[in-house]
């Protein structure tokens, strides 16, 4: 689930993936606020840079990165099925 890369209020790139906030984190970059969507979910705004958006960049065309986060998606998915088929 790629998200666009574009620019949001105040020149700063809107993020609503928390694998990719962590991923900026873990680069060294902070998010300058965060705000929730309409859906109740959140934004993580980062600054508007040309390095920014290389590693979002990066952070998209890293397949083991993707094939991780794919695999996590998988398993939790899994995991609240198990969940539900024990309560019954």
């Amino acid at each position: 689930m790629k998200e666009k890369i574009r620019k949001g209020k105040e020149n700063n790139i809107p993020i609503r993936s928390i694998f990719l906030a962590s991923y900026l984190h873990t680069k060294g970059y902070n998010y300058v606020k965060i705000e929730p969507d309409i859906l109740g979910k959140v934004i993580f705004f980062y600054p508007q840079s040309p390095e920014i958006l290389e590693e979002i960049k990066k952070f998209y065309s890293n397949s083991f990165l993707q094939s991780f986060i794919n695999s996590y998606r998988i398993i939790k998915n899994k995991l609240y099925e198990e969940m539900e088929n024990i309560k019954e």
